[in-house]
Formats: C-alpha cells, sequence, structure tokens
C-alpha cells in the first residue's frame, strides 16, 4: 500500500511537471511542443476512452492533474478554431469542478476568459481574467492573466495604469515567448499611438516571428496620414 502510494504520487509529481512545461509552450503558441508533452502526460495519468472518467474520481491528484490536461485539450482546441469542441471540453470540466465542489482554479479561468474574449464579451471575459490572477499558481499564469485583463480594460475604457505597471514588471523577471512579447510591443504601439505619437514605428521589435506588432505597424503605415521618413 505505502509503495502503491509512493508510485502514484512520483505519477503525478511528475505529471504536474511536464502540465506546467506544456502550458508554457501552448502560451508561446508552440503547438508541436505542447502536444508532445500532452502525449506524455497522457501516457503517465493513462488514456482511456472517455477522459472524462478521470474527472469524478475520488483520488484528488488525479481529478486535478486529469481536469487541467483537457483544459489543454480545449485550448487546443480553440487553436484549431474548433470552438464547439472547445467548448464541450469546457462545459464538462467545469461540471467536474462543480460536482467536486472546487473552485476554478487558473488554467479553468484562464480557458473560460479566453471564451468570452473571442466572443468579444470583455466584461465577461475580464471578470475570468481578475480571477485567473488572484489564484495563479506561477508567475506565467500570473502574467497571461494580467496581459489578458489589460486588453479587455483597453476595450471597456476602464483604467489600466496599475495593471499596465505590473504586467512590465513582471514580464522583466521572466524568459518571454515571441508571443509575450508582442503582447507588450502592440499594446505599448497602440497606447503610443492613441496619445498622438508614431515613434513605435521606428522601434526595433525583438520577435523571431511574425506577430501583432508587425500587422499592427502595418495597419497604421497604410494610413493615410502617415509620411514618417525612414519609417
Amino acid at each position: 500500500m505505502i509503495h502503491q502510494l509512493r508510485m502514484e504520487n512520483q505519477i503525478l509529481h511528475r505529471a504536474r511537471d511536464l502540465l506546467t512545461r506544456a502550458w508554457q509552450f501552448r502560451y508561446a503558441q508552440d503547438i508541436e511542443q505542447t502536444l508532445v508533452l500532452m502525449a506524455e502526460i497522457r501516457h503517465l495519468l493513462g488514456n482511456p476512452s472517455d477522459l472524462l472518467a478521470h474527472q469524478f474520481s475520488d483520488q484528488e491528484g488525479w481529478f486535478e492533474q486529469s481536469a487541467e490536461l483537457l483544459l489543454l485539450e480545449c485550448s487546443i482546441a480553440r487553436a484549431d478554431r474548433d470552438s464547439i469542441r472547445a467548448a464541450q471540453i469546457l462545459n464538462s470540466v467545469e461540471n467536474a469542478f462543480r460536482h467536486k465542489g472546487h473552485r476554478p482554479n487558473a488554467p479553468l479561468y484562464l480557458q473560460r476568459g479566453l471564451t468570452f474574449l473571442s466572443q468579444s464579451d470583455y466584461s465577461a471575459a475580464l471578470e475570468q481574467f481578475l480571477g485567473a490572477r488572484s489564484c495563479a499558481r506561477n508567475p506565467f499564469e500570473k502574467f497571461w492573466a494580467l496581459g489578458n485583463s489589460l486588453t479587455c480594460m483597453e476595450y471597456l475604457g476602464l483604467p489600466y495604469e496599475h495593471t499596465w505597471m505590473e504586467l512590465q514588471k513582471l514580464g522583466r523577471t521572466l524568459p518571454l515567448s515571441d508571443a509575450a512579447l508582442s503582447q507588450i510591443y502592440a499594446f505599448e504601439g497602440r497606447l503610443s499611438f492613441n496619445e498622438g505619437s508614431l515613434d513605435f514605428l521606428k522601434k526595433e521589435t525583438e520577435t523571431k516571428t511574425i506577430q501583432q506588432i508587425h500587422y499592427f505597424k502595418l495597419w497604421v503605415r497604410a494610413l493615410p496620414f502617415v509620411t514618417l521618413k525612414n519609417s
């Protein structure tokens, strides 16, 4: 019995480490590496024909890890533009949390928020991102909760100065992916543009791939009044 518990704890510890890394790859928009780690997690936790069976397990650790794996699948489905599949997975996890009497964790808050954001429901999305911010388990979860909160606040016309400062401060402590850097650059660009400055067009970005800041610069340059020399 003791040996079995020790083995289960080792499995759950390994799965937790892999889940953390998988989310980091997912936030970096590296779908391929995310899927590789998800396959390894399934190998550890088991891959029954119906993953939902794990959600209602009486073993707490298995429930948490399996629910989080399903949330990763929800995120991948949304990236694949399969909104129906993403909604089905999200609903099943929400039902499992209610069945267990659990409060949402940061990944669930984030996936809820991103679903609302994709529907342009910024008020509902902001509520979820603020929830994720309050219970983030690591700096990366907090970064994405802050970044998405900032987007919602901007669209809703709400004060965002404190959130923006907190995001910048946190970002300086993390090895940020292109996706994360782009979110900061894009917000800086929009902020500069709204203040009547086009200096951001001359600023070099450090991303290795094409991100939203590049499209925003192209859009601004295409406006008829922009005539920056050497821009």
